[in-house]
């Protein structure tokens, strides 16, 4: 398991329980979620910021990697990854655990822009804390591989006939 810091961590709600009598699919993407809205608040470009500069980030693409399932009570942990940034993106693997159990993991690519109450959206690039924070985060990740599915697109595998 790489090196990373643990972002959130919650209890799973006997509400996100499917008929199978695990954690459901979407419920995996709600604390995804939850873990990535907690992770920009904390490096500055969260709720907060949004109000004070107009500044927030957009998530442009998101896959999910289900590797095991998880049955309640279960205390579940969320870290992440920093693949690689720029002024206005990150590229960002969330995985989730109970325990020693890697149970699934969320790629993400974000793109901060600025708010405007007249006219669209504008990419715009992030505050200094927060490139000095994934500066930091890359540093640490980097001494790790990039997760074998990082980058991939969707498909099915054929076999050659």
């Amino acid at each position: 398991m790489p090196n990373t810091a643990v972002i959130h961590t919650t209890e799973i709600d006997p509400a996100l329980v499917d008929y199978n009598g695990h954690l459901t699919e979407w419920a995996y993407y709600r604390i995804f979620s939850d873990a990535l809205t907690k992770l920009f608040g904390d490096i500055g470009v969260g709720k907060e910021h949004r109000s004070r500069t107009g500044g927030t980030m957009y998530s442009l693409e998101s896959h999910g990697i289900f590797i095991k399932e998880v049955r309640p009570p279960a205390t579940l942990e969320v870290s992440c990854r920093v693949l690689d940034f720029d002024p206005k993106r990150t590229h960002l693997v969330l995985d989730l655990h109970h325990g020693e159990n890697h149970l699934a993991s969320y790629e993400n690519v974000s793109l901060y822009v600025r708010q405007s109450p007249v006219g669209v959206p504008r990419a715009s690039s992030m505050p200094d804390e927060t490139i000095a924070w994934l500066n930091a985060q890359r540093e640490i990740s980097d001494n790790s591989k990039w997760p074998p599915f990082a980058g991939r697109g969707l498909s099915l595998r054929r076999k050659a006939k």
